[in-house]
């Protein structure tokens, strides 16, 4: 950036060399000037105007006719967009090798939760099989019931698979129409109440029963997110613990569906990997470790599809709050991606 004239007289080391480099590159120039051979390095230096680049450096000592050294001669490049290409590439090598480090353990998890109702199944039925005088007919209404418990759990966890398949590979059909916001909220909250009790959990809801609010987005999606942050909520809640569901109008266009815990909270490590694919905490013997690690990657793929947003605040120790936005009813400027469209 400098000018000839401007540059004239100047040492590289008082113009373009930032200060913590300066002791090092006058040594480099004290050995050439040495005739100790010629040097090359990459460093930074500081154009005129402030910024800093990176720089290839070939140094060579300059000789009169008698071989006294006179000077040093160098051949500067500017190697900053080759620098920045080179660190992209290994940021996205980087990732790729944790996304594949991530899958096989995705795939280990898997195999873990798909075989654990599985085996619940097969074992209970085989129970069934056992002649009835060997099996009271309470005990025969309980294997029923475990049956019918963990094939529902088996049944949500191929469903969340097949979801994040479909939505991954932009599959994922949605039918979008104005949805009655109080009567989800309401049946999600009636539908999530009894594994509250069953962990000594109060829900709360203060939403359903509040000014009637009319969204736009795909009613099963939108109520399959909420059951999934409720049910994370009561999850990862302490005993005794309550789970409480807010909402308001905020601005462009959006609602804000809040549900709070009180659980531990998330550890701030965790924060930027909570909606990454097959993530789960660190095991912890106060943290639930159910599931399968998807439940929030594939919600936050269902908001961000119904042109809404997703995010959470914790605080350690005292619990979190996980949000979600979607477009009001009366809001025409939210694009849907891959959704077929009927407001009424």
């Amino acid at each position: 950036g400098y000018t000839v004239d401007e540059a004239i007289g100047k040492h590289a080391a008082e113009t373009i060399v930032p200060s913590y480099l300066r002791d090092d590159i006058n040594k480099v120039f004290s050995s050439l000037l040495a005739q100790e051979g010629g040097t090359r390095s990459t460093n930074e230096n500081i154009t005129k105007n402030g910024d800093t680049i990176v720089c290839d450096w070939y140094n060579t000592p300059i000789s009169d006719a008698d071989g006294n050294v006179i000077g040093v001669a160098s051949l500067v490049q500017d190697i900053t967009e080759r620098k920045l290409v080179e660190q992209q590439l290994l940021d996205a090598k980087d990732e790729a090798e944790k996304a594949n480090n991530a899958k096989s353990e995705f795939l280990a998890s898997m195999s873990h939760e798909l075989r654990t109702p599985l085996n619940a199944v097969l074992g209970y039925a085989q129970m069934l099989k056992l002649p009835t005088r060997e099996t009271p007919f309470d005990a025969r209404e309980e294997y029923v019931d475990n049956i019918l418990d963990a094939g529902n759990h088996l049944h949500e966890l191929i469903e969340d698979v097949l979801d994040l398949a479909a939505a991954e590979a932009n599959q994922l059909q949605l039918f979008i129409e104005s949805v009655d916001l109080n009567e989800v909220v309401k049946d999600c909250a009636m539908m999530m109440r009894p594994l509250g009790e069953r962990k000594r959990i109060k829900l709360v809801d203060h939403l359903s029963d509040g000014p009637s609010v009319q969204l736009r987005a795909d009613k099963k999606r939108m109520k399959q997110s909420l059951i999934n942050l409720l049910s994370n909520a009561i999850k990862f809640n302490k005993e005794q613990g309550t789970v409480v569901i807010e909402g308001r109008e905020i601005e462009e266009g959006l609602f804000r569906i809040s549900v709070l815990d009180t659980g531990m909270g998330i550890p701030e490590e965790d924060h930027a990997n909570v909606f990454n694919m097959f993530h789960r905490l660190e095991a912890d013997p106060m943290v639930a470790q159910e599931g399968a690690g998807i439940g929030l990657s594939v919600t936050k793929l269902l908001v961000e599809r119904m042109s809404g947003r997703i995010g959470f605040d914790s605080e350690l120790g005292i619990g979190t709050t996980f949000w979600l936005e979607l477009p009001l009813a009366s809001n025409g400027d939210a694009f849907i991606e891959g959704g077929s469209t009927e407001i009424s």
